[in-house]
């Protein structure tokens, strides 16, 4: 993951802090998770006659799809945040 595990971890654990283990490890099996589903998707694009440079695009449809859904659940969280306040 680049080495940002660390910090990333850092911040969970300030963020819950009774709970840290647990988010750690929900965390880590995340980033494993999507590992595996960027793998196995991939796999399957070029099992399924896709050349090695079209991956590039597939990884970027994926991008653009998963950025959308963390504006979504931000902007939600951030909306039911300020009801509660």
């Amino acid at each position: 993951n680049g080495g940002a595990a660390v910090p990333q971890q850092a911040r969970l654990a300030s963020m819950a802090p009774d709970s840290a283990t647990i988010v750690i490890a929900l965390n880590g099996s995340a980033i494993s998770l999507g590992s595996a589903l960027g793998s196995g998707l991939g796999g399957a694009a070029l099992a399924a006659g896709s050349a090695a440079n079209d991956l590039l695009g597939v990884s970027a449809v994926i991008l653009a799809i998963t950025v959308t859904l963390h504006l979504i659940v931000s902007r939600s969280s951030s909306a039911a945040k300020v009801a509660v306040e």
